[in-house]
């Protein structure tokens, strides 16, 4: 894999355990597709590290993002959070993975994430709303509470500027007397009941292991094609 050196030039608080680092290319700046992953790397007493992490913004962005959730024993995600600092230099990889939109995929796309699984499907629906492309996009997001909702703001926005843009968001851990939306994990009729024909549909899923595994046998079961459902699990720490 090829290295790249980027200054860090920004870092945002998303939640209370999730930060955003905004980074600005030295010298070139990196192409990508929507969805794909670079690795990280940083110094840790001498020895180099790496680890992958999902690109957050779009390709149409002038900066490159990562967002980190911060994980017990991780080594780079405290690296990170308590250690980086706007002006370091840090280098990342050439863009890599499958898990990926283009324009030519489908006009009507499903994206569910729990938790951070969130970052490549804001790159996503970032480019289809900046290219203001005529996909239908429905966005299942499941946290564990309302202050769990990384890129709240944004995504509230997104909806805003994209009329074909669909959100619909369930949290875990959340009381039901504060939150009047959905609760619970996603089950695949929560999903499948908001569509004429399911099968008409790509679907992307990215998040914890569990999530993915059974939504994915879930979708299949349901008569959706293996090759509609596309698969992202989080990285290492």
């Amino acid at each position: 894999m090829e290295k790249y050196k980027f200054k860090l030039v920004k870092i945002f608080d998303e939640t209370s355990d999730t930060k955003t680092f905004r980074f600005e290319p030295v010298n070139e700046k990196l192409d990508f597709i929507p969805g794909q992953f670079v690795f990280l790397y940083v110094n840790i007493n001498g020895e180099e590290i790496k680890r992958p992490y999902s690109i957050a913004t779009s390709p149409l962005d002038p900066d490159l993002e990562l967002t980190i959730e911060l994980v017990n024993n991780g080594t780079v995600t405290d690296y990170m959070h308590d250690k980086a600092k706007v002006g370091d230099i840090l280098e990342l990889s050439d863009p890599q993975g499958r898990f990926t939109y283009t324009e030519d995929l489908s006009k009507n796309i499903v994206v569910i994430a729990g938790g951070c699984g969130i970052v490549p499907m804001r790159s996503i629906m970032r480019y289809c709303t900046q290219k203001k492309l005529d996909t239908k996009i429905t966005f299942f997001y499941s946290c564990k509470r309302f202050s769990s909702i990384i890129y709240r703001e944004e995504l509230n926005q997104l909806q805003i500027d994209n009329p074909n843009l669909k959100i619909i968001y369930t949290l875990t851990q959340e009381d039901k007397k504060d939150w009047e939306g959905l609760t619970g994990r996603f089950k695949i009729d929560m999903l499948l009941d908001n569509f004429e024909d399911p099968t008409n549909n790509v679907y992307f899923l990215c998040g914890p292991m569990p999530m993915v595994k059974a939504l994915s046998d879930g979708l299949k079961q349901a008569g959706i094609s293996s090759k509609n459902i596309k698969r992202e699990l989080w990285g290492n720490p």
